[in-house]
């Protein structure tokens, strides 16, 4: 958040001056917004800005302890992972310096080789003279990694300590690494992992996964059910027999008033019907 823009003045009629925070964007998903106001009651400007940066102050506290809740104590674990990364993009940087650089010209190659030993020669010399400042400035760039990653940037941790020496002397290394490559001495990226291992013995090229060896993933195979054609067969229901149920006609036709003579004439058909 910068201390530039959190002070700003409302939209008419009611202009008054406000504390504009920003929430840092890593801390979005927390608020649910970007940035807040709040109004200094039509204060002067005067007063307005050492209030406004009082609460900055206040603010980026805050800020730093939810980030210190939702943040976890870095592990050697972290630094390995985090160093293996930085070594790849080390490896590319390098990789990118080499390939812009025109072999084929002998004095600008012997030049780009002068450069590296130059930045070599610098930054040991800002180590030498100004250690404190010089690593201060390495730990701010370790501090937004960690950030990003919800680590905790504890100075008194000694993980964290080692893992900013290590990084310092991977910022040396680099521009030995550019010289030797410009000379010709091309190396895989196990190499130079390898010559890192055997100064920092912490495990650099160590598998650390809790398998046991290289767990080979069979083929599953899927049983398929075999389903039986369904034959669909009508339920056999058991009708009466017409020779039961002819009465119940006949005993409603007499309820309905049918005449006689009709009813005698069914009941002889019903019975013709029967003996078949």
């Amino acid at each position: 958040m910068d201390k530039r823009n959190h002070l700003v003045l409302s939209k008419k009629p009611y202009q008054d001056y406000h504390f504009r925070c920003c929430i840092p964007k890593d801390l979005e998903k927390y608020f649910n917004q970007k940035e807040f106001r709040v109004s200094l009651k039509g204060h002067s400007y005067p007063q307005c800005k050492i209030i406004s940066n009082n609460l900055y102050d206040n603010a980026i506290q805050i800020f730093n302890k939810i980030r210190e809740g939702h943040m976890s104590e870095i592990t050697l674990q972290d630094v390995k992972d985090i160093l293996r990364d930085k070594v790849k993009q080390t490896i590319q940087h390098i990789n990118h310096y080499d390939n812009d650089t025109n072999k084929y010209d002998e004095e600008v190659l012997n030049e780009r080789i002068h450069q590296s030993s130059e930045k070599e020669k610098i930054l040991k010399e800002r180590l030498k003279t100004n250690y404190t400042v010089t690593v201060a400035q390495i730990e701010k760039e370790i501090d937004r990694i960690l950030n990003s990653k919800n680590l905790k940037s504890d100075k008194k941790n000694v993980d964290y300590k080692g893992l900013v020496r290590k990084w310092t002397d991977l910022k040396l290394i680099r521009e030995t690494w550019k010289k030797e490559l410009l000379e010709g001495q091309v190396r895989y990226e196990e190499e130079y992992l390898t010559e890192l291992e055997d100064n920092w013995k912490i495990g650099l090229l160590e598998n650390d996964s809790n398998e046991v060896g290289v767990i080979t993933k069979q083929p599953q195979v899927t049983q398929t059910q075999v389903l039986k054609p369904t034959i669909q067969t009508t339920p056999s229901v058991s009708s009466p027999l017409f020779s039961e149920m002819y009465h119940k006609h006949i005993q409603r036709m007499r309820d309905n008033r049918r005449r006689e003579d009709t009813i005698c004439e069914t009941i002889q058909t019903y019975k013709g019907v029967i003996e078949l």
